[in-house]
C-alpha cells in the first residue's frame, strides 16, 4: 500500500469589505478561493442573477459560478464559491433578468489565499 503524505496548507483568510459590480485583483502569485454570500430579492414577476466572473481581463468575462432567482415574489440567499487563479481579476456581476430585483452582498467577501 502506498504511503500517504500530508500536505500542510495554512491559508491566509482575507475579509474584503467589497461591493458588487467591482473588479478585484486579489493576489498575483497565488490562487485564491473566493466566497461571497449574496441575497437576491424580487417583487412579483421579477428575477435576477449574480455571476462570479474571473480571468486575466479587466473587467473579467469568464463565468465561474452563478446564483439566480427565477420569477418569484420571495428572496433567496446563497454562496458564490469559486477559484480566482494567481494574477487574475474577479467581479461579482449583477443582472436584472426581469423586473427590478435588488442584490445585497451579505458581510464581507472572504478570500482564502493558498
Amino acid at each position: 500500500m502506498a504511503t500517504r503524505r500530508k500536505i500542510a496548507c495554512q491559508p491566509t483568510i482575507s475579509p474584503r469589505a467589497g461591493a458588487l459590480n467591482t473588479v478585484y485583483a486579489p493576489d498575483v502569485n497565488r490562487d485564491v478561493l473566493v466566497v461571497a454570500s449574496i441575497e437576491i430579492s424580487t417583487g412579483a414577476g421579477g428575477s435576477g442573477k449574480v455571476e462570479a466572473l474571473s480571468d486575466s481581463a479587466n473587467p473579467p468575462t469568464t463565468v465561474r459560478a452563478t446564483i439566480a432567482l427565477a420569477t418569484a415574489s420571495t428572496d433567496t440567499t446563497g454562496l458564490l464559491v469559486f477559484v480566482c487563479k494567481a494574477g487574475e481579476n474577479y467581479k461579482l456581476l449583477t443582472t436584472n433578468v426581469a423586473g427590478t430585483p435588488t442584490f445585497t452582498l451579505i458581510g464581507n467577501i472572504l478570500e482564502y489565499v493558498f
